[in-house]
């Protein structure tokens, strides 16, 4: 998880956005070895770097999802943007499976 968000924080960088990792947990599955993590995002800069960020995110290298993606603008030049993403992080121990009765 730590190269995860450090990934997170060096795309952050490279588009000379100010980032804040906002909340990172995880989410209920069904899935046996692996389980959703959810990382929460907010970053502010100009509009071309919060879009190109958007892609960095889209980008990662871990099976990974972009859920939502809001902007708004705070002034001509400044915009803050929301981004959630999803990753699939492998369980430490594998769930048993469901029992159908």
């Amino acid at each position: 998880v730590i190269s995860l968000i450090n990934e997170i924080d060096n795309a952050g960088k490279r588009e000379h956005l100010s980032i804040t990792i906002g909340s990172v947990g995880t989410t209920p599955s069904v899935w046996k070895y692996h389980e959703p993590l959810e990382i929460v995002v907010t970053a502010q800069g100009s509009f071309s770097d919060i879009v190109n960020f958007a892609t960095d995110l889209e980008s990662l290298p871990e099976a990974s999802r972009l859920a939502t993606f809001r902007a708004e603008s705070t002034d001509k030049k400044d915009w803050f943007a929301t981004y959630t993403v999803y990753v699939a992080k492998e369980r430490s121990t594998p769930q048993p499976s469901a029992k159908t009765p």
